[in-house]
């Protein structure tokens, strides 16, 4: 096994959630849209809402009405993920 699926495993982290913090700290921050959280523009990657929440709920992405950014841990943990890579 991996050192990325292993840690990946210890957060308890989804492969969608993998990648959108990976999106979130490479994009920056995302706005809220009808469907999802987008960068942008609606034709660009969108990251589901149960997603978004599920990060939220980790307490590695803060989430407004119409924005969300990655928290300190958020930074932390997708630095940790991408050293396992």
């Amino acid at each position: 096994m991996t050192k990325l699926i292993d840690r990946q495993r210890a957060a308890k982290l989804t492969n969608a959630m993998v990648n959108a913090l990976d999106l979130l700290a490479t994009r920056g921050s995302a706005m809220r849209y009808r469907v999802g959280w987008g960068f942008g523009s609606m034709a660009g990657p969108i990251i589901p809402p149960i997603t978004m929440d599920a990060l939220a709920a980790r307490g590695l992405v803060r989430t407004r009405h119409s924005g969300a950014d990655l928290t300190k841990e958020g930074r932390r943990t997708h630095a940790e993920l991408r050293a396992a890579a």
